[in-house]
């Protein structure tokens, strides 16, 4: 066989850098420190809702810089908390919990768009968030989110979220919602680390352990490390970059497991009994992790050392829909056990697909496909699977992947393992104008299926 080679170039972003500065010097007990209120950092020594020595206290006298006391274990929140300063919210936690009771408000509201940083803090709402909850209560609860950082319109630059060692659990609504659904300029930037989003998003649809909207010109960074997302209603991380920029996603050593069952107690019923949960005639369920580019950016994004299983839909789920391409690495991950694809990316315009995946098993996914890459378009779609386990999807192919209108498609596969598929082990199609191969390369006995295209 001629040997081949497939060079594809993946355009990601280096490490971000740290975005705060470390806290000034502690004041005196719920009183600021030099420089006054302004620049100071307050001394939280009270866990009640209000009054001397409160977080909210503090809050209410324009502190951006906190510091709880290690004596104060759980802070009361009766109502929400708000934040409207501009200079960058800082909370150093020291293992205290931010303790809602069943509030149908955030817990956290920044109204401000200013940066935030919260270390070693746990927030929760009371937990128990059910469908069945919010039925027989009558209401929508889903707007309670832990954290909820709004950008106004008019914001410009940057917004910068930092979590470090933070608990989200047990909350109705999105666990951490950066909402910039009003199209502002600015970009968004995410830094989260050993972090975890658990049984949050239960009382409403559509609710995701971690939500980032960009809708404006700016780009949208995800950097994500070491953490947890697991029991959530909607997506485990849902990032929506719906404007002109860039969706950049970067996660390494992050588990996203048994996510997106909010629906599924309508298992039965795919009516329009409940509008929200039925998308033709199907429930619409979500994904471990979720990225959607919608205008002239492209998604790139690096999946590292990652645990995606159980989640009611698919494990990654990429949808590009402008014209934009789509670039994408996997390395030494676990993608099984999910109800649909184990990872699916979709390209509906013409732009390019260009997937690398490494030392990673797909294994045992329920539906569909355990990969499956479609172009609906013309641009090119270039796919590299080097030490990959695909086997036992129950229902589909291991690896389909699609170029449906004029662009090239070429796939090299090598030192990878198959078996057990459904389906083809490789469904490879070209189905238009354009050319292309297919190789497989020391990896044993393949079932493969090549349309279009050279096999090789």
């Amino acid at each position: 066989m001629r040997r081949t080679t497939l060079a594809l170039t993946l355009a990601l972003t280096t490490p971000l850098a740290p975005l705060s500065a470390a806290a000034g010097p502690a004041a005196a007990p719920g009183h600021g420190g030099p420089g006054g209120p302004i620049h100071g950092t307050y001394r939280v020594t009270s866990g009640a809702d209000a009054g001397r020595g409160t977080l909210r206290a503090g809050l209410e006298a324009g502190y951006s810089r906190f510091e709880v006391a290690r004596t104060v274990r759980t802070i009361a929140v009766e109502s929400t908390l708000e934040y409207a300063g501009t200079r960058e919210l800082t909370i150093d936690g020291h293992g205290a919990t931010l303790a809602g009771d069943h509030l149908r408000t955030d817990l956290l509201h920044v109204t401000s768009g200013a940066d935030v940083t919260l270390r070693d803090l746990t927030l929760t709402d009371g937990g128990g968030w059910t469908m069945d909850h919010v039925a027989t209560d009558g209401e929508d609860e889903g707007s309670a989110s832990a954290l909820h950082v709004e950008v106004p319109a008019g914001a410009t630059g940057t917004v910068d979220l930092t979590l470090r060692d933070v608990t989200v659990d047990g909350v109705a609504g999105h666990g951490v919602w950066v909402d910039d659904n009003a199209g502002s300029a600015a970009s968004v930037r995410a830094s989260v680390r050993d972090t975890t989003v658990r049984d949050s998003g239960t009382g409403a649809f559509d609710r995701d352990g971690v939500r980032v909207d960009e809708t404006g010109e700016g780009d949208l960074v995800w950097a994500g490390r070491d953490n947890l997302f697991t029991g959530i209603g909607a997506d485990g991380v849902e990032l929506d970059e719906r404007g002109a920029g860039d969706a950049v996603a970067t996660s390494r050593g992050t588990a996203f497991t048994d996510n997106g069952t909010y629906c599924l107690p309508l298992a039965d019923r795919t009516d329009e009994e409940e509008l929200a949960c039925v998308e033709d005639g199907e429930l619409d369920l979500d994904d471990g992790i979720d990225v959607d580019e919608a205008d002239a950016g492209s998604i790139v994004a690096r999946v590292s050392r990652a645990t995606v299983t159980g989640n009611a839909d698919e494990g990654l789920d990429w949808d590009e829909s402008g014209t934009g391409s789509v670039v994408t690495d996997i390395t030494r991950s676990e993608l099984s056990g999910n109800r649909d694809e184990g990872f699916k990316t979709t390209e509906e315009d013409a732009g390019d697909v260009l997937v690398t995946a490494s030392r990673t098993r797909v294994h045992g996914n329920l539906a569909n496909d355990g990969i499956q890459l479609e172009e609906d378009a013309a641009g090119d779609v270039h796919v590299a699977l080097h030490r990959v386990e695909v086997t036992d999807q129950a229902e589909g192919d291991g690896v389909k992947v699609d170029e449906v209108d004029a662009g090239d498609l070429t796939m090299l596969v090598t030192r990878s393992v198959f078996g057990g598929n459904d389906g083809q082990d490789l469904d490879v199609k070209q189905a238009d104008e354009g050319a292309g191969w297919l190789a497989v390369v020391r990896s044993g006995e393949v079932d493969a299926k090549a349309k279009g295209i050279e096999l090789r």
